[in-house]
């Protein structure tokens, strides 16, 4: 006889406190409140540029934290914004924020408290876009299929669906011990044997990893590996190898920090992002 397995239990709410987002991403919140909303921190604006949102375009971000992504999305090119967060103190935040921006721009944003497995209310065929940024590693695999399961239902059919997370596990399992091992000899100091993980990260992915749950879906996908760390105060020589094994491929599976994810319903929606390069994400920050 079978026994059922309970899913493994889920942080509260209360996890994601003051305290929590005073440790994360302060300096994204700075910079959108410094500049009402004018500026997008550069890890927010390689996704940006990646997601291609136009005007009038329909954009859930699941998981939106202080929400700096979608409510640029909206000022910047008028999009129709809407997020969602676990945490009461995110989309207190968000709200906050929301507040500097003009009166017709704060329309178009739409924020809610909602855990992200609970997005059965939208339509089918809703959204144009869909963003995931910063939570998969949060979540474990029955709340991604889930939340998967869920996004292929509101996406529209020619929608598309991405997700970014870091850190990247094969990095963490095969990638890290090989660059510890190089940089110890370099620095004469002892490297910890492991990498310490953020608070709440209980289910890191790999390419091969995350890829598997948008297929499973049904998805169409891409994915990307890129890096944004540079080995300061090193030789050039560590510099150069340091970039081809975190950029080029193969390595850069088992090298690279950050992994990227496009997903879509039609293999032709895909096409427009085929040629994409990991050189291309970095890029894209600085734009």
């Amino acid at each position: 006889m079978q026994l059922h397995k309970e899913p493994k239990p889920t942080f509260p709410s209360s996890f994601y406190n003051e305290d929590y987002f005073s440790k994360m991403a302060s300096s994204v919140r700075q910079l959108f409140r410094e500049t009402c909303g004018k500026m997008l921190h550069e890890g927010k604006m390689r996704f940006f540029h990646l997601s291609q949102i136009k005007k009038g375009m329909r954009l859930l971000d699941i998981g939106c934290g202080s929400g700096e992504f979608l409510m640029y999305c909206a000022f910047k090119v008028g999009a129709e914004s809407s997020g969602i967060d676990y945490s009461a103190t995110a989309i207190k935040l968000a709200k906050e924020l929301c507040e500097l921006l003009p009166i017709d721009v704060q329309k178009r944003v739409n924020l809610e408290q909602r855990d992200c497995i609970n997005i059965q209310h939208y339509p089918d065929a809703y959204f144009d876009r869909i963003v995931w940024f910063s939570v998969i590693e949060h979540l474990y695999n029955w709340q991604i299929k889930k939340v998967v399961k869920e996004a292929y239902r509101i996406l529209k059919p020619n929608g598309v669906f991405i997700t970014g997370t870091h850190p990247n596990k094969n990095k963490e399992i095969l990638g890290y011990p090989v660059a510890r091992l190089i940089l110890n000899i370099l620095q004469r100091e002892r490297k910890p044997l492991k990498l310490t993980q953020a608070e709440g990260h209980v289910n890191i992915q790999s390419p091969q990893g995350i890829r598997r749950h948008f297929v499973r879906a049904g998805f169409k996908v891409k994915v990307l590996i890129y890096s944004n760390r540079e080995f300061m105060n090193y030789p050039k020589w560590v510099k150069v190898v340091g970039h081809i094994l975190r950029n080029k491929s193969p390595m850069r599976w088992i090298f690279g920090d950050e992994i990227a994810v496009i997903a879509v319903k039609r293999p032709q929606v895909l096409q427009k992002w085929q040629n994409l390069t990991p050189e291309f994400i970095s890029k894209a920050a600085a734009g």
